[in-house]
């Protein structure tokens, strides 16, 4: 892991250490197993079971972090957005209804705290350039022109791509974050996002050029999310 990728793990770790104060150091385990449900964790979690929380903030920090970084590019806000997410979402454990996706209630709480920072900037992200010149993956003309492609999205067209294409959450899941009433309406956005994008990549593969979010699709999925992960978040961190 380069540098930078280094430099996102810590960002992770320290809104960990910010959240977690000087809870004991078996906190993390406590002898429960990790497969325990969200729903079990969070009715745990609502009756001041600190390792239930502890929990279910190892098993969703990341996702949360990423949309933070892809939605602020920079690195202390990106902390601070997601050690806000964590502490608006235990107070409120009493909104999240069970049955529901936990993780599309955190990213959606995550989403709306960096639309905030975004207004109260009142500006739109700049990548600085460190950020962007980085090896381009597979299929793509470099990626600083994907980089600018994905910039020049309308919002509600990229926040579609990066919590469907970026974080893997499905169209139910992504509606859910972006407050949308029909996962229809989510897949159109995604569809022109792709669209949008695929000018930006090569055919590959032998695709014949031109032909839209298939080439997108193929970079993401036949070739593995983690390649646009580390080429455009500088290896934010991944799932455990």
């Amino acid at each position: 892991m380069g540098v930078r990728g280094s430099r996102a793990d810590e960002g992770a770790g320290a809104a960990q250490r910010r959240f977690v104060k000087r809870a004991p150091a078996d906190v993390w385990t406590g002898g429960r197993p990790r497969g325990s449900g969200d729903d079990e964790l969070v009715e745990d979690a609502r009756g001041g079971d600190r390792e239930a929380f502890a929990l279910l903030y190892q098993r969703h920090k990341h996702e949360v972090w990423q949309l933070a970084w892809f939605t602020l590019r920079d690195h202390h806000e990106a902390e601070d957005a997601v050690q806000e997410t964590f502490l608006k979402a235990h107070r409120a454990l009493h909104q999240h209804r069970p049955g529901t996706s936990l993780r599309a209630w955190l990213l959606a709480i995550c989403r709306n705290g960096c639309r905030d920072r975004l207004r109260a900037r009142g500006r739109r992200p700049v990548v600085p350039l460190d950020d962007a010149v980085v090896a381009a993956p597979p299929g793509a003309e470099s990626a600083v022109a994907f980089r600018a492609a994905l910039d020049a999205l309308p919002v509600e067209e990229r926040e579609a791509f990066l919590l469907v294409d970026v974080l893997g959450c499905s169209s139910d899941e992504a509606a859910n974050v972006l407050g949308l009433r029909a996962a229809s309406t989510l897949r159109s956005r995604l569809s022109r996002a792709r669209r949008a994008l695929a000018p930006a990549l090569d055919p590959g593969d032998g695709a014949p050029a031109g032909t839209g979010a298939p080439q997108v699709w193929g970079l993401l999925h036949g070739r593995g999310q983690s390649a646009l992960v580390v080429a455009f978040a500088g290896d934010v961190p991944g799932g455990d």
